[in-house]
């Protein structure tokens, strides 16, 4: 669980264009991220004005998405 910030750090990327976005239970998206926000292919979200509860964020590189849970605590 975390409360603050999640550490993102993308690795074997293939293409220059990529992002991020977290969405809650209901799909809305809280938090969007692109290549810009990356520094050497790593990020730090600031997750302190989610409410606790779970989110999904999904990372998407050119045609591939992947999508993992969060929970903010």
């Amino acid at each position: 669980p975390a409360k603050e910030e999640v550490f993102v750090r993308l690795s074997n990327l293939l293409t220059a264009s990529y992002g991020l976005k977290i969405t809650n239970s209901l799909g809305q998206t809280l938090v969007t991220l692109d290549e810009r926000a990356f520094t050497n292919n790593q990020a730090t979200i600031n997750i302190s004005t989610l409410a606790t509860g779970m989110y999904f964020v999904t990372i998407q590189a050119g045609e591939n998405k992947e999508t993992k849970k969060l929970v903010i605590e």
